[in-house]
C-alpha cells in the first residue's frame, strides 16, 4: 500500500492554520477505486481553494473526496472545507456537532432562562464556519458522523485516538460560544496571562539545557477537543494532532497504549497547534517518537509558530522538523514521483531561543 500526504500552507502573514490532503492505496493504478482520498481540515477559504486545485492537479480524484475530517470548529481549520464541499463531492464527513448538545449544556449555564434550544442556536450562530460546513453537507446528502475515540475508517487504516466522547462533553461547557458558563477552578488555572516578556536563552543538544516545559498555557476548549487521528499505512504511521493540547494528547496516547498501538516509532508527527510551546512539553514528546515532525505554520508565524524551544526539543529526540511557512510539504511512499518538486529545508537547531516569561 502506498500513500502521499501534503501539508498545504495556510495564512500569508502571522496567522497559521491546517489544510492536509492524503491519498492511500495503489497510487499507480488508473482505477479510482484502488485508492482513497482524504482531507483533514481546509484552512481559510483561500487555502480551501488552493486545496481543491492541489487535489485536482495531483490526486486524480475525479472530483470526489472519500473522507473529510474537520478536527475542530476554528475558522483556520474549518472555513476552507466549505470550498471543498461546494466544488467537489464528498463521501463521508467526520466532524463534531457542538450545537446538538443543548440538553447536556443546559445543566452548565448560569442563566436559568436559557433553554437547550436557545443554547444550541447560540453555539451554531457563533461557530458559523463549522455550521456552514455542516449545512452544505446536509444539503448535498453527505454522510456525517462524529469522530470519537475508537472509531476507525477504511478497515482500520485510519483510527481516531481522541477525543473520547466524555472528554469532548467535558470541554463543551468551556467553548467560547457556550453562553453563561463558569469555568471550573481547575481549568481556570490553565489560562495564562496574554502579556509575556521575551528574552533569549542559550540551548545546546544536551537535554539538560532544554528550556521547553510541561506547563499548560493559553488553554482553549476548542483546541482541547481537536480530533487526533492515526494513519497506519503498512509499516508507516502518521499521527495528526490538529490543535490538541497536552491533556488531550495524553488521553490519546494512553488510549493507544491500552490498544497495543505503538506511537514511539511514527513516520510523521504533526506537531500540534503550529508548533506552539503551549501544546507539547518533554513528557508528551518523550512518549511520541517520530522520524519526521511536520509543523503547519504561517510565513510570519515565528517566534511562536513554530517555537524554537519545540523544534529544538524535537531534534534532540531525533526527529527531522519541517514547517510549511508558505510551501507545500509532501511525504510519500510507493507513490508516483512529482517532477519539479525538490527537497524541503529542514528546520535547524537553534542555540539562541526565545524564552517567554509572564509579566
Amino acid at each position: 500500500m502506498g500513500f502521499e500526504i501534503d501539508f498545504l500552507p495556510v495564512g500569508d502573514a502571522g496567522k497559521s492554520g491546517d489544510a492536509i490532503a492524503i491519498r492511500i492505496g495503489n497510487l499507480y493504478s488508473a482505477n479510482r477505486s484502488d485508492y482513497a482520498v482524504i482531507v483533514v481540515d481546509g484552512g481559510s477559504k483561500v487555502s480551501g481553494q488552493a486545496l481543491v486545485n492541489h487535489l485536482n492537479a495531483h490526486y486524480a480524484t475525479d472530483g470526489h473526496i472519500d473522507l473529510v475530517i474537520m478536527t475542530h470548529p476554528d475558522g483556520d481549520h474549518a472555513s476552507g472545507l466549505t470550498v471543498i464541499l461546494n466544488q467537489m463531492t464528498v463521501g463521508h464527513l467526520a466532524m463534531h456537532l457542538p450545537w446538538e448538545y443543548g440538553d447536556i449544556l443546559a445543566d452548565n449555564v448560569t442563566d436559568g432562562r436559557l433553554t437547550p434550544q436557545s443554547i444550541s442556536k447560540s453555539i451554531a450562530d457563533d461557530l458559523d464556519h463549522a455550521k456552514a460546513v455542516y449545512d452544505i453537507a446536509i444539503s448535498k446528502g453527505v454522510t456525517i458522523s462524529e469522530p470519537f475515540q475508537g472509531i476507525s475508517y477504511f478497515g482500520g487504516v485510519i483510527k481516531i485516538l481522541g477525543p473520547s466522547d466524555l472528554h469532548y462533553e467535558s470541554m463543551l461547557p468551556h467553548f467560547r460560544s457556550t453562553p453563561d458558563t463558569t469555568l471550573s477552578p481547575l481549568l481556570t488555572m490553565f489560562r495564562r496571562s496574554a502579556q509575556e516578556a521575551e528574552r533569549l536563552v542559550t540551548e545546546t543538544m544536551d537535554i539538560f539545557t532544554e528550556t521547553l516545559t510541561d506547563e499548560v498555557g493559553n488553554w482553549s476548549a476548542e483546541n482541547c477537543s481537536s480530533v487526533i487521528t492515526l494513519f497506519q499505512i503498512g509499516s508507516h504511521s502518521i499521527l495528526l494532532t490538529a490543535d490538541a493540547d497536552a491533556i488531550a494528547l495524553e488521553e490519546a496516547i494512553n488510549y493507544a497504549d491500552n490498544q497495543g498501538i505503538d506511537l514511539s516509532n511514527l513516520f510523521i508527527l504533526q506537531v500540534p497547534h503550529h508548533g506552539s510551546r503551549h501544546n507539547v512539553g518533554p513528557i508528551i514528546l518523550n512518549r511520541l517518537g517520530s522520524q519526521f515532525a511536520q509543523i503547519s505554520a504561517a510565513v510570519e508565524g515565528t517566534p511562536k509558530h513554530p517555537s524554537k524551544q519545540v523544534t529544538n526539543a524535537l531534534k534532540r529526540r531525533n526527529a527531522k522538523a519541517y514547517a510549511t511557512q508558505g510551501s507545500v510539504i509532501r511525504y510519500a511512499h510507493n507513490a508516483p514521483e512529482r517532477f519539479g518538486w525538490g527537497p524541503a529545508q529542514e528546520i535547524p537547531f537553534y542555540n539562541d531561543v526565545e524564552q517567554f516569561d509572564e509579566n
